[in-house]
């Protein structure tokens, strides 16, 4: 029998739902701000009841590589393995506990942890990557808002390569009034990475005219469409906060990400959202780094974790009222 859905509730009124059968996705977020009850986060209308993509609602987790992966095919130390999801233009997408049920190790009125071990929760794992992961999420409600802490676990006895992306579907806008046009979005990042057919060049692009230089002055969406990729994020690419400022309806969403070096823009085209995803790698460089193919100018971020060892990351999102 799948695992009903998991409603979460702070004492100051913050409440959230999570769902552990559809990839451990944290679809709704209600956070008190003054008199009002402000939804954080957008899904699909038939999300709650069993339908819709678990790509598209909530907060996707994006475990053990985010983004696309260049082709269908990995290979490393001399074997191949294959992947179940596709973005129809033949790249696997988004990793393999996105859609899997996991595993609730712990639940309290405000708080929830759960699991994901491909040895024990994907069938057949030993296909589709190089050795046994574990990923666990922590989630805990706050008075005005959640914080995600994300372990990634190695329990094999071979290095374990890894990358883990959140996705959260920001709702726009995060009141009554207005639109999604009028709101404005800041992403701190210095460079943005270009793409060919979504898959990254291994350049980057700096100054005027970038989606980083956009963002970084914190300007109000109008009908931009964005699906980019940003590095350099600063003060500290290992903890650095972008918001998302709703100014008809004073309000704000503080998105503060530590352990994720880069993060990925997305305005779905339903225009209901906007997505800031942290990223701890670049998508579309997993399996050219691992074959030895990837000739980038900078650092991808791919992680090799030895056996035995644990990294833990962190997201979290604070709803606040501005003048």
């Amino acid at each position: 029998m799948a695992q009903q859905d998991i409603v979460l509730t702070h004492v100051e009124g913050t409440q959230a739902r999570v769902s552990p059968a559809r990839g451990m996705n944290c679809y709704q977020l209600l956070v008190p701000a003054g008199k009002r009850s402000v939804s954080v986060l957008w899904a699909e209308p038939e999300f709650a009841a069993g339908r819709g993509r678990p790509s598209a609602s909530g907060v996707p987790v994006l475990f053990p590589f985010p983004g696309r992966m260049q082709g269908n095919r990995l290979r490393w130390r001399g074997r191949e393995f294959s992947f179940p999801y596709e973005d129809g233009q033949g790249n696997a997408i988004h990793g393999l506990a996105l859609q899997r049920p996991w595993q609730v190790v712990d639940q309290q009125a405000d708080c929830l942890r759960g699991r994901f071990r491909a040895s024990e929760h994907l069938p057949g794992w030993q296909q589709h990557w190089p050795c046994d992961f574990e990923l666990e999420l922590f989630f805990q409600l706050l008075p005005r808002g959640l914080q995600l802490q994300a372990t990634v676990r190695n329990p094999d006895r071979e290095e374990l390569p890894w990358g883990l992306g959140l996705h959260p579907y920001f709702a726009l806008p995060l009141g009554e009034k207005g639109s999604a046009e009028s709101c404005r979005l800041y992403v701190p990042a210095a460079a943005q990475v270009p793409l060919e057919k979504m898959i990254p060049t291994g350049n980057l692009l700096r100054g005027s005219g970038t989606s980083a230089e956009l963002l970084a002055r914190n300007q109000p969406l109008e009908d931009r469409v964005l699906d980019d990729v940003l590095t350099e994020l600063h003060p500290d690419p290992q903890h650095w906060e972008a918001a998302i400022t709703d100014p008809e309806n004073n309000l704000r969403v503080r998105i503060v990400a530590q352990g994720f070096p880069h993060a990925v823009v997305y305005t779905p085209p339903h225009r209901q959202a906007v997505c800031v995803e942290p990223y701890s790698c670049i998508p579309g460089v997993f399996n050219r780094v691992l074959e030895g193919t990837w000739q980038g100018r900078f650092d991808p971020g791919v992680r090799f974790l030895p056996p035995g060892q644990e990294t833990r990351m962190q997201m979290t999102l604070l709803v606040e009222e501005v003048a």
